[in-house]
């Protein structure tokens, strides 16, 4: 990642808290295209928050988020999202600024209703684009996550993996600049989780030079993956978890303390 990159994305001493507990405190945080982020942490630091605050799911309570995306400039905070354009700003709405987002989470959705190509396409027949260019794009991303032949299998007719697969594709489909993936292989095993997420990074680092933001329990899979790692720590139980930035720093030793089974699976 080169260091002279501009962020994508950057956070301000982002907080976030519930009525009866504070979750988040002070984050500060820089995002690049081309790299995979991992937010690593116990249960109950507030990865899945962090994930959802970045991906304008919720609202901060205290702190800034700035995006950059093709030349415009938002910003989220606890007053909701404006669009700067030259020295001025105004409201807009939260969709405008998820477009440029895709999401993957742990356990994968599909319409029962529709097949596998249909779920991959789901995203562009929602913004209405014409048939033809959604059944070619369908039918490249098909082919991108390896599930070639297999567009017209529905829900029951697919493994984990595959469907998994289904839900990366759909959320590449459209060409988001910042992929947000919570747990994208928690209920995979080994040789299925390193599979879908070669397929992953291959497609959103190594071909589109977008960002991928992964939270993860796996200590393995983020050691393996991520280029850069960052800790939620909760320092005291009456307030919010802080980052740790640690950028590769101990990346030999998580992969020295994965079980030889997941050795096997990931050499």
């Amino acid at each position: 990642m080169p260091n002279t990159q501009q962020p994508i994305i950057r956070v301000d001493n982002l907080s976030f808290n519930y009525p009866e507990e504070a979750v988040l405190k002070e984050i500060n945080l820089e995002i690049y295209p081309g790299e995979c982020l991992a937010i690593l942490g116990l249960s109950g630091s507030g990865k899945s928050t962090l994930l959802n605050l970045l991906a304008s799911l919720d609202t901060p309570t205290a702190g800034e988020i700035h995006y950059v995306f093709q030349d415009q400039e938002y910003t989220v905070d606890s007053d909701g999202l404006t669009l700067k354009k030259g020295n001025t700003t105004k409201p807009i709405s939260r969709d405008t600024l998820r477009s440029h987002f895709g999401f993957v989470f742990q356990t994968p959705f599909m319409l029962g209703n529709f097949n596998a190509s249909d779920n991959i396409g789901l995203p562009l027949r929602l913004r209405r684009k014409p048939v033809k260019e959604i059944h070619h794009l369908e039918n490249e991303m098909l082919n991108a996550v390896k599930l070639q032949g297999k567009g017209n299998l529905s829900a029951d007719q697919l493994s984990g993996g595959q469907r998994q697969r289904v839900a990366i594709g759909r959320a590449l489909i459209h060409r988001p600049a910042v992929v947000f993936a919570d747990e994208p292989t928690g209920n995979l095993d080994s040789a299925t989780a390193k599979g879908v997420m070669e397929t992953f990074l291959n497609i959103v680092i190594k071909e589109r030079q977008n960002a991928l933001v992964l939270v993860t329990h796996d200590p393995c899979v983020a050691a393996y993956y991520a280029d850069r790692i960052v800790y939620l720590v909760k320092e005291t139980p009456d307030e919010g978890s802080v980052l740790v930035h640690r950028g590769l720093e101990g990346l030999e030793d998580i992969r020295q303390h994965c079980s030889k089974a997941v050795q096997h699976f990931f050499n």
